[in-house]
């Protein structure tokens, strides 16, 4: 029996993604990786924030829920 090659069984386990050579991602999937790391990170400090502010400055539930 004849296996398949190993670049169309690895496309078909990345859902149909271009997989780069030698286990390395491509270019845009680091860069999107990156930005939603600091999308993240913004997105943990405001939260951080709002609770603070809630607590803090007795700004109320509604502050302390929406962080």
């Amino acid at each position: 029996m004849h296996d398949p090659p190993l670049d169309r069984l690895a496309e078909r386990h990345s859902g149909g993604a271009p997989v780069a050579a030698a286990g390395r991602l491509p270019g845009m999937t680091v860069v999107r990786s990156i930005l939603l790391f600091v999308l993240a990170a913004g997105a943990e400090i405001a939260g951080a924030w709002l609770v603070w502010q809630g607590v803090r400055e007795h700004r109320g539930l509604l502050w302390i829920g929406a962080g």
